[in-house]
């Protein structure tokens, strides 16, 4: 089977959010199971992993594509050359099956000339963009409600249109169901590292939130354990630090640093700021897509600390995996808890590596790709 997958994001450029988790060992599975080819803008074209890499052109990042048809959301990283492009492209490959990777990728996904192709919804971005306009003020507020409308549009047509629709939890599933005639469940594989998280015995416990701080959802996340529960963390355990880790962090998230609060920005590798904490807080506000860095801590057997939100599309259970909590000051007492007990948090840190785990490698998720693509005639 000959697949031609367009993704936004070059596989072999570091972009500091959670392509990074995805792109590359999803790719090189999928490689050993079809005849792959990737097509992604900026990218040098190259054979790399069993697979072949079209460069395409960089998409312009001019303020002319808020005006544009489509939400400026889909231009930021995928332009109308890059549909053109991909158009080619596909009319020289010939492949049997079309496949694109998130919402940038839709305009193209619109011009295919039958349904003969599948989308993956990395979240699902109705949901995403309607509640960011809501947590928004004044003329911000105007501007994104507007966004949200026709991201929402965008969305059902392209769900409507394709063949099938990928979503990675079972919530998700839920939401794009009623538009979608085939919604199929796409779990993201694991793979666990040589080293595994030991419990320090500390003075002064250090708690990690991790993540994309330029993502509107992460900052907000972050504002909120700022705002919220850092006061209550503070009031317990004076010496409690948090460490806010993740690329482009916006101004006025930097200018919550304090003696306690420690805005990093962009580390090497969140693993390690994993291994080096005492617990990891891993919270959404959003009621979609699969909070990665949750399960990236908890595959190296660090104890963290969820909200609902964060924990439903894991299925990760109270006291069994993890500790899932809602209020604020409930997940300051979870983050302390999990310091003092040692027991416990190893318990619950090994407890959630063995679950997060079970989900599967990489070529397990390949595998049920291919197997969804073949199903259909």
């Amino acid at each position: 089977m000959r697949v031609l997958l367009a993704t936004p994001y070059d596989p072999a450029v570091v972009h500091q959010h959670a392509a990074d988790d995805v792109g590359r060992p999803f790719l090189a599975a999928l490689a050993t199971l079809v005849e792959l080819h990737v097509y992604a803008p900026g990218a040098t074209p190259r054979s790399a992993e069993g697979y072949v890499v079209h460069g395409g052109v960089r998409p312009s990042t001019a303020p002319s594509r808020h005006l544009g048809v489509l939400p400026a959301a889909v231009r930021k990283d995928w332009g109308r050359a890059n549909d053109a492009e991909f158009g080619r492209l596909r009319r020289m490959l010939v492949p049997d099956r079309t496949h694109f990777e998130y919402l940038q990728t839709f305009g193209a996904a619109l011009s295919q000339p039958d349904d003969r192709w599948s989308i993956t919804l990395h979240d699902v971005s109705s949901t995403v963009f309607s509640q960011r306009a809501r947590a928004t003020h004044g003329a911000e507020r105007a501007y994104r409600r507007v966004e949200a409308v026709r991201v929402a549009a965008l969305e059902r047509r392209a769900l409507g249109r394709a063949r099938q629709a990928f979503a990675l939890s079972e919530r998700d599933v839920r939401q794009i169901a009623p538009a979608t005639r085939e919604p199929v469940l796409l779990r993201l594989g694991v793979d666990r590292p040589d080293v595994a998280w030991t419990h320090r015995r500390t003075d002064a416990p250090t708690f990690v939130f991790a993540g994309a701080m330029w993502r509107d959802a992460n900052a907000r996340a972050a504002r909120y354990l700022v705002d919220e529960v850092m006061p209550h963390l503070s009031a317990a355990c004076s010496t409690a630090r948090l460490r806010i880790v993740g690329a482009g962090p916006p101004a006025d998230l930097v200018a919550r640093s304090s003696a306690n609060v420690d805005v990093v920005g962009a580390v090497p590798d969140f693993d390690d700021e994993f291994f080096a904490a005492d617990a990891t807080i891993a919270i959404s506000l959003v009621d979609a897509g699969v909070l990665l860095k949750a399960v990236r801590a908890m595959r190296c057997g660090a104890p963290v600390v969820l909200n609902s939100t964060a924990a439903e599309p894991l299925a990760i259970e109270d006291g069994v995996h993890a500790l899932v909590r809602d209020d604020p000051a409930q997940l300051a007492a979870a983050l302390l808890a999990l310091w003092r007990d040692e027991d416990l948090a190893t318990r619950l840190g090994s407890a959630g590596a063995a679950h997060v785990v079970a989900r599967g490698d990489w070529h397990r998720t390949a595998e049920d790709f291919v197997r969804a693509l073949r199903e259909q005639p």
